[in-house]
């Protein structure tokens, strides 16, 4: 096993140019819970940086970055009833010392800050109409990883934003169309750091909407409104949910094998092309294919739903929430091989090139009356840029080139 807190002491000393304080924890995963990943290949890395720091050789400064980056790609996987438990909650989230764990206060400025200056600079009255919010997620449990999300609620009391923002809620606008509009704004705030590499992700639910999580800590009042009780360290997921690790293997190489059919034909594409042959079949065949992978990633994606239209929880036979639910495990599994999206997965195996053979065009037109908005002069409003399906609204363009700019930059975030 590797000695990740040498390896990180070291980067820290390389990033800061002085010795980490002796109090400074690294909490970083061991070994023994990436054994999914294996050694060969992706710990090359550390281990050549281990054997420099036993030499006692100064490691190169273009080594330390790699090891950097691979550190910070390596645990991209979310932290779930599927990782192995932990002594405690985390420490760098809740203050352990008190006899029922509480949000650092610190950690509870920053989420609580952050989120109401969004609600203020965009809507009226956000202290009368936000009804609650509360820490929810792996992060609440003993099962969580260093870099787990801090899954934050927040509920929203429909009727009163209506009255306090009545410009925003006219028009029979739906419950659905406020969190709509709400999120936007909230969601510009995930990905943010507030507890070392634990990043912030806001949900936007409705006041009463039962929260699907084993534990619920009320962010506003300090308090545990569902107490976390701590999974025994005994605990082995891969044994417990031996046969959802299995369903999802199985997806994984359906996936594998569409993925790699794609990049074949596409590589026999433009090879004919460039020889000038008919190439009208191999292009439908490709589309079909790259077809079912979409449809695979829609069906992934209704595994993570399912499990909220089950009502009985008892059903499920663990006692616990639908976190555990079958489905929802089997989804955590696609996720922490980084399979949950396989059109990214694809996006990273074709080069720009081959990314051009499958890039579908966004719709770009005229914009419709009903696309406009009140927020914006008209003139700003003119040509309208589109999904492919011409369904989903990107964006509101006053020229056509500003919408094609608009298109490309989607389509370059989009395959990088």
């Amino acid at each position: 096993m590797y000695d990740y807190e040498k390896i990180l002491k070291e980067i820290y000393k390389h990033e800061l140019g002085k010795e980490p304080d002796s109090r400074q924890r690294f909490d970083f995963v061991p070994l023994r819970e990436r054994r999914d990943y294996g050694e060969q290949g992706h710990d090359i890395i550390e281990k050549d940086v281990l054997e420099m720091m036993q030499e006692g050789k100064e490691i190169p400064k273009d080594l330390l970055e790699q090891l950097k980056d691979r550190l910070k790609d390596f645990p991209a996987r979310k932290s779930s009833v599927i990782d192995i438990p932990r002594k405690t909650l985390c420490p760098f989230v809740w203050e352990l010392k008190v006899s029922s764990p509480v949000l650092i206060p610190k950690v509870k400025t920053r989420i609580v800050s952050d989120l109401f200056r969004v609600l203020h600079l965009n809507f009226c009255g956000f202290n009368k109409w936000v009804s609650g919010i509360a820490v929810t997620g792996s992060i609440a449990t003993n099962q969580y990883n260093f870099d787990t999300d801090i899954d934050v609620n927040v509920a929203i009391d429909y009727d009163v934003f209506r009255k306090c923002n009545p410009c925003l809620s006219r028009d029979g606008a739906t419950n659905r169309d406020i969190r709509k509009v709400i999120r936007e704004k909230v969601y510009t705030l995930n990905g943010e750091n507030v507890a070392g590499d634990h990043p912030v992700k806001y949900f936007v639910i409705g006041k009463g909407h039962r929260l699907e999580s084993d534990y619920v800590y009320d962010v506003m009042n300090d308090k545990w409104l569902e107490d976390p009780k701590m999974i025994p360290m005994s605990f082995d997921p891969d044994k417990v949910f031996k046969t959802q690790k299995t369903n999802a293997k199985k997806i994984i190489k359906t996936i594998s094998q569409l993925i790699l059919k794609i990049k074949f034909e596409i590589e026999d594409l433009i090879r004919l092309e460039k020889s000038g042959k008919d190439v009208s079949v191999l292009k439908n065949s490709i589309q079909r294919k790259y077809e079912n992978l979409e449809n695979i990633q829609e069906q992934i994606k209704s595994i993570r739903k399912i499990r909220f239209l089950k009502d009985d929880v008892n059903l499920l036979g663990y006692g616990l929430s639908k976190n555990w639910e079958e489905n929802n495990v089997v989804y955590k599994y696609l996720e922490r091989y980084h399979y949950n999206k396989p059109l990214k997965v694809l996006m990273r195996v074709l080069d720009d090139e081959e990314l051009q053979k499958i890039q579908k065009e966004a719709v770009i037109k005229r914009c419709p009356k009903k696309n406009l908005t009140d927020d914006r002069p008209v003139s700003e409003q003119q040509w309208c840029l589109f999904d492919s399906k011409g369904e989903r609204l990107l964006g509101r363009h006053p020229t056509k080139e500003k919408a094609k700019a608009h298109e490309r930059a989607v389509q370059y975030f989009k395959h990088k």
